[in-house]
């Protein structure tokens, strides 16, 4: 497969052999390719079937095993990680489509080839972190304490998605980093349900971040596991279920809706298809679940992020509805505007604070009046004191020299001055740039229908 990091997302499907004699309807056509055969019936109630076709990076057949899905798309996020990218993989489907098998087949995988990568010189280049929670209806669980406390998924000051008083595990090992891993996924909920003896009922979040040892202003990578409960049908999947299965049914339901709409905005670019100077809104912060990949869908961040998309589907024929609607909307994130031109990173801008090095920081604060800059910013660069807080940001500027508390805050305020301007700046940029292709896209319609034309006379 080709390396398909240029892109923000690499979309999968993974067909599920029959596990009875029960006829099948969707085989993979080629590496790219699927093809489903719904049935129908006419006016005359005779059989009949129309085709699917559904475009992806990557088709797996029935015969593939998980460790070559590992290989083909997960491997290359490991290294990508390490040097300070966001990975994400998230595996979606209808309830017993295969979602948590090929998740935890591919997170042992990843334990073994993390720490490979991380102690490629002999020694550990990152610290290996990991926070676990659980989505289970309007409540999320913290799946690495004990007794399941509660917490919660907030933005902070930078605008990034944590886990608020989640239970942070450090492991120094491939083994303990497993074990941890492992206590993650078998703490979550389960039950028996009409498609799966052992169905999830939340959805399950596993983060690993990876702060560098050595480099403090460098930025920490993450690998972002998600394996979301199924997708259900009440007429059919759930009509047996009890009052309280059929509540977190209607839960699962309802935050997969939130993910297929962020999925469908940053695919359609809505903006860009009335003329709106505005890049496209996606809204992430609808529902938590959606906050947790704020990262993969903000078109915003600056951080390189990449997210693989594994959409599971059963190859059995009653399951062809729910398996169209899997494809249907995993196939849209292919068409979805990219952060990157041409694969290269975003320009930097030698104006925006948040872009400025060490010794640039130094120069500002040496500049702005502070005495012994090195106490204000004894390692940070522009974009990690940015997120140092006011009154931390005062209380160094007190210790380094700087007289009077009014002064301090004024210093600080100043840098945040600069901040928000370039912020401003960098919004006006990516409005125009989405103007820009929007035109584009315009007049190659407009090419297109004159050539229609032509034809027809």
């Amino acid at each position: 497969m080709t390396n398909q990091l240029d892109r923000d997302f690499t979309i999968a499907f993974r067909v599920r052999p029959p596990a009875s004699k029960e006829p099948t309807c969707l085989s993979a056509a080629s590496h790219d390719t699927a093809l489903i055969q719904e049935p129908k019936k006419t006016v005359r109630q005779e059989d009949s079937y129309t085709q699917h076709e559904f475009k992806a990076n990557r088709v797996y057949g029935t015969e593939v095993q998980t460790n070559e899905i590992y290989e083909d798309l997960i491997s290359r996020l490991v290294p990508f990680a390490l040097d300070g990218g966001y990975a994400t993989v998230m595996a979606f489907g209808q309830t017993g489509s295969g979602k948590t098998f090929t998740m935890t087949g591919c997170t042992l995988s990843l334990i073994e080839e993390l720490w490979k990568n991380n102690e490629a010189n002999g020694k550990p280049s990152c610290r290996v972190q990991v926070s676990a929670i659980e989505l289970y209806g309007p409540d999320i669980h913290d799946l690495l304490d004990v007794q399941n406390h509660k917490t919660a998924v907030r933005e902070d000051m930078q605008g990034r998605s944590v886990f608020v008083h989640a239970r942070v595990v450090e492991t120094s090992s491939s083994a303990e980093l497993k074990k941890t891993l492992e206590n993650a996924w078998s703490s979550r909920r389960t039950s028996s349900t009409e498609k799966n003896e052992r169905s999830s009922r939340s959805h399950a979040i596993i983060r690993i971040t990876l702060p560098p040892l050595e480099d403090l202003n460098a930025t920490a990578g993450v690998i972002q596991l998600i394996d979301l409960a199924g997708s259900e049908r009440a007429h059919s999947d759930a009509k047996n279920h009890t009052p309280q299965q059929k509540a977190e049914s209607i839960a699962i339901n309802k935050s997969l809706m939130t993910l297929k709409e962020c999925i469908r905005s940053r695919s359609l670019s809505q903006s860009m298809l009335e003329g709106s100077n505005k890049p496209p809104h996606v809204p992430f912060r609808t529902a938590k679940l959606t906050l947790c990949l704020r990262e993969a869908f903000d078109i915003t961040v600056r951080q390189p992020a990449h997210t693989v998309v594994i959409a599971t589907v059963s190859s059995i024929t009653s399951d062809a509805s729910a398996s169209i609607n899997t494809l249907r909307y995993a196939s849209q994130l292919l068409v979805a505007p990219s952060r990157r031109t041409n694969g290269a990173a975003a320009p930097i801008d030698p104006k925006d604070v948040t872009h400025w090095d060490h010794e640039r920081v130094l120069l500002w604060l040496e500049r702005v009046g502070v005495p012994q800059p090195k106490i204000v910013a004894p390692y940070e660069n522009g974009l990690n004191l940015s997120r140092v807080p006011e009154f931390d940001f005062i209380a160094r500027c007190m210790r380094s020299g700087v007289e009077k508390k009014e002064k301090a805050k004024k210093i600080y305020l100043g840098y945040w001055k600069l901040v928000v301007e370039g912020r401003t700046k960098k919004r006006t940029e990516e409005a125009k740039q989405w103007s820009e292709l929007y035109k584009r896209r315009v007049k190659e319609e407009e090419e297109v229908e004159a050539q229609m034309r032509r034809v027809d006379l």
